[in-house]
Parts: C-alpha cells; sequence; structure tokens
C-alpha cells in the first residue's frame, strides 16, 4: 500500500511537469519569434495564450516561464525592453510556482539550457526592485505605461 502511494505521488508529479512542459512548448512555438521585434508583441502574445489555459494552472506556469527564459535570452543580447520584460513574466511564473508548489530545480527541468545559470539569474532578478518603466516609444511592457 505505502509503494502504491509513493508511485501515485511521482506519476502526479511527473504529469504535472508534462503540462508544465507542454505549456512552455505553446509559448515557444506560437510567441518567441515575438521577442526579437518587439517586447510588447511578446509580452501581449504570452499573456493571450496564458488567459485560453485559464482552467491549467500548470500550463499556465510552463508558459510564463518559457516567457521569463525568453525575455533574459533578449537581455543578454540586449533587446529594448527585455530586462522589463523578464522582470514581469518572472512576478508571473513565481505566484503559481508557489501555488503549485513546484521547486525552481524541478521547474528549470522542463525548459532546455542550463539550470545553474538560469537559476543563479532568477535569484539575483527576484532581489531586484522593479526595474523604473523605459521610454513607452521603445517598448514599455503594458504594465509599465504612464500615460
Amino acid at each position: 500500500m505505502f509503494l502504491i502511494m509513493i508511485s501515485a505521488t511521482a506519476l502526479s508529479s511527473q504529469t504535472v511537469l508534462e503540462q508544465i512542459k507542454g505549456g512552455a512548448e505553446s509559448a515557444q512555438q506560437q510567441c518567441f519569434m515575438k521577442i526579437h521585434f518587439d517586447t510588447i508583441q511578446y509580452q501581449d502574445c504570452i499573456d493571450e495564450l496564458a488567459e485560453r489555459q485559464m482552467n491549467s494552472s500548470p500550463q499556465k506556469l510552463g508558459t510564463y516561464y518559457f516567457a521569463y527564459v525568453g525575455a533574459m535570452d533578449a537581455v543578454r543580447t540586449g533587446m529594448y525592453g527585455s530586462y522589463n520584460t523578464a522582470w514581469y513574466f518572472l512576478q508571473r511564473f513565481r505566484k503559481i510556482q508557489r501555488t503549485l508548489g513546484i521547486d525552481d530545480r524541478s521547474l528549470c527541468t522542463t525548459v532546455p539550457g542550463n539550470c545553474d545559470i538560469r537559476l543563479s539569474q532568477i535569484e539575483q532578478m527576484r532581489k531586484m526592485p522593479q526595474p523604473a518603466p523605459i521610454d513607452t516609444d521603445g517598448g514599455t511592457p503594458k504594465e509599465k505605461q504612464t500615460h
């Protein structure tokens, strides 16, 4: 009986991680190319996708987590507005992550890449205050617009 409970828990965790991975794959397929041109369009695409996933917190977590990873890739290449976009998505995915009780290392495995570097970046950004709004002509994420 005890072994069956452990197996059911492990299966449940694996299913949740697969759903998270599915959300990340959807974000990659439907929205990722937009980050290379416009951070607002990227954010809008991700938010619309996540809204359609309203009944699936694991998928929504995967969508927002991939969005964060994609925005951090754009930060690395110097895309204007990408740091604010990454910060925006960090707030979104962390809230869902806490609700689902998914640890950082497990979540990291749902998107290919170097988890040690990514987890360090997350910790660094988490400690930073909200970034100041950027010039609205340059791609300010919609929550930061002041006009």
